[in-house]
C-alpha cells in the first residue's frame, strides 16, 4: 500500500512530466515558427538556413535527453488503448537497452503510470 507521501510524490512528478511535454510541445511550436520566418527572410535577404536535417539532428539531441523512463511513458501514451510489449517499446527507442526497458515498464508499473495486462505485457494508465 503506498503511503501519503508517495502517493504526493508520484502527482507532483507526473505534474511536472505534464509540464515538460507542454514545454517540449511549445517549442517545437517556437522552432518551427523560427525556422518558417528563417525561410520567409531568405527570400528577401539570400541568406541561407542551417539545412533541415541539421536543425533536426538539433532537435533530437534535445529529445534525447529527456529520460527513457519518460519516453516510454510518452510511448504507451501514444495509444493508450493499446497493450504493449517490452519488445513493441524496444523498437520504438532503438537507442535505449532492452534490459532497461524491461526493468522501467514494471517500475512505471509501481508508479502508477501503466497497468500490467499480461506477462510482459502493458499499457498506459489513463487515470495519471
Amino acid at each position: 500500500m503506498a503511503t501519503a507521501k508517495q502517493i504526493t510524490r508520484v502527482r507532483e512528478a507526473a505534474k511536472a512530466l505534464e509540464l515538460a511535454e507542454q514545454n517540449l510541445i511549445e517549442a517545437k511550436r517556437e522552432f518551427t515558427l523560427s525556422v518558417k520566418e528563417l525561410e520567409g527572410k531568405n527570400k528577401k535577404e539570400k541568406i541561407t538556413a542551417p539545412p533541415p536535417a541539421k536543425m533536426l539532428e538539433n532537435a533530437d539531441k534535445i529529445i534525447q535527453n529527456i529520460g527513457v523512463s519518460e519516453r516510454i511513458l510518452t510511448i504507451l501514451q501514444s495509444d493508450p488503448k493499446k497493450v504493449w510489449s517490452f519488445k513493441e517499446v524496444g523498437k520504438r527507442l532503438p537507442d535505449a537497452n532492452m534490459d532497461s526497458i524491461r526493468a522501467l515498464l514494471p517500475r512505471l508499473v509501481r508508479l502508477g503510470k501503466a497497468t500490467k495486462e499480461g506477462r510482459g505485457q502493458f499499457k498506459y494508465n489513463g487515470l495519471v
